[in-house]
């Protein structure tokens, strides 16, 4: 990871600093990626509204940190370097059963697209649109998807295309397939859970979990946090896909801007999820601290942070009656699925039977730029059009994805009707 940085780029430069609380904090600078790539339409990034396009990397070594800040650089490197090579134009009537066609992904409800000036078009099958190859695990064969799923900021080609955003969800670094599919597919799985949960306020289970259920190497996490004077609970948010995930919010009474922040992940191995929840939540405050809005969080409510303000702020603490008031189970890591293995290819093997035992596909396009096959580095981006999308803000929230209906009830859950949704955007930057 380390050839990537230099000044003439992948990664410009890397640098240091200390999370809130003091874990080591690894910073990578891409610069404006924009200029060098033209289907990108011009892009410049702004922080406000796109949230962090450098990378970032928490851990207890701060040259460790580094490395994972270069790696998240690099994936979202990858999610703008368009390749040109793999698109094709094609309608989806037209590729048939190859193609998973527009009408099969999170879409809009009726009363979003009725709002004024909606920015999304209905999804048409029959329209020509940009595709990219992907590898079915389910189906375990080729399939196409719309390449605006695929690559952040790709400007649509035509107006058919904008029946979709694309999101950062899924693409993932690392030193082989196998893994880096499964960690994208674990981020799709997290960010599914995070919105069935505040959409529908769900009532998640309590983790029992203390510094004392974490081993030596990662007890100072949890530790460094409760000296920082920060309360930090995490919730069982695991959905009916079956798979292991976490949704953590940490407290604090004395911090009037960030006295609530949240902060999700999916994994197999719920120690060392604990300890990811502290990294991303030490992360988060330090980012947020350093990009508050002086006019108030109203004036980007749809950019990435907005949601974050919004409900940080220590008299929103009521937005999280639904985790905060009211018993509930406790239960402990034991009490978790798992594949019992750690080998990455049955690990992956086992998320996968989970999906498609609930009805969902899981695809993965290699999006691995020319930089970084030289380092022996591959990027991915996993999707599965079942699950419910990442979002931002209130304008465009995809209510009318069909799980949104179903997915609670499975779970246990009651169903809440779109008119009685929360209404507040989600909490996580």
């Amino acid at each position: 990871m380390r050839a990537l940085v230099s000044p003439y780029g992948l990664v410009g430069r890397t640098g240091n600093t200390l999370g809130e609380p003091r874990i080591p904090i690894g910073v990578s600078f891409l610069g404006e990626v924009g200029e060098i790539f033209p289907r990108l339409g011009g892009w410049r990034r702004s922080m406000a509204t796109d949230g962090n396009f450098d990378g970032a990397g928490g851990d207890l070594d701060p040259e460790r940190a580094e490395l994972l800040s270069a790696a998240e650089s690099l994936e979202r490197y990858a999610t703008l370097a368009v390749r040109e090579d793999l698109l094709i134009t094609a309608s989806a009537d037209e590729l048939g059963p190859d193609a998973v066609a527009p009408s099969e992904w999170p879409r809009p409800s009726a009363a979003e697209f009725a709002a004024p000036r909606f920015p999304l078009t209905r999804p048409d099958d029959g329209a020509r649109i940009q595709w990219v190859r992907a590898w079915s695990l389910t189906q375990e064969r080729p399939r196409y998807v719309p390449a605006r799923m695929v690559w952040l900021r790709l400007a649509p080609g035509t107006p058919a295309e904008s029946f979709t955003r694309g999101n950062s969800s899924g693409s993932a670094a690392h030193v082989d397939y196998p893994r880096a599919v499964l960690g994208g597919l674990l981020e799709v799985i997290e960010r599914d859970a995070l919105m069935l949960t505040w959409l529908h306020r769900l009532r998640l289970p309590r983790l029992a979990v203390s510094s004392r259920d974490l081993p030596p190497s990662l007890r100072p996490y949890a530790e460094r946090s409760r000296e920082a004077g920060l309360e930090t609970l995490i919730f069982d948010a695991t959905t009916d896909f079956g798979v292991p995930a976490f949704f953590g919010l940490q407290l604090s009474d004395d911090d009037r801007l960030l006295a609530q922040v949240v902060a999700t992940t999916a994994g197999l191995d719920p120690v060392a999820a604990t300890a990811k929840i502290h990294r991303e939540l030490a992360m988060l405050r330090t980012a947020l601290r350093s990009t508050a809005p002086a006019d108030g969080a109203d004036t980007i409510l749809d950019g990435a942070c907005g949601g974050a303000f919004v409900n940080g702020a220590l008299a929103a603490r009521k937005n999280f009656d639904f985790l905060l008031e009211g018993p509930r189970p406790v239960r402990s890591f034991a009490d978790l699925p798992g594949p019992g293995t750690d080998d990455p290819v049955r690990q992956l093997a086992w998320v996968v039977s989970r999906l498609r035992d609930s009805g969902a596909e899981v695809l993965a396009v290699d999006i691995t730029p020319v930089e970084a096959r030289a380092t022996g580095t591959v990027v991915v981006k996993v999707l599965v059009p079942q699950a419910v999308p990442l979002t931002f803000g209130t304008t465009v929230r995809m209510l009318g994805t069909p799980r949104l209906a179903t997915a609670p009830a499975t779970m246990n859950h009651t169903v809440q009707p779109e008119h009685r949704l929360n209404p507040l955007p989600q909490p996580m930057a």
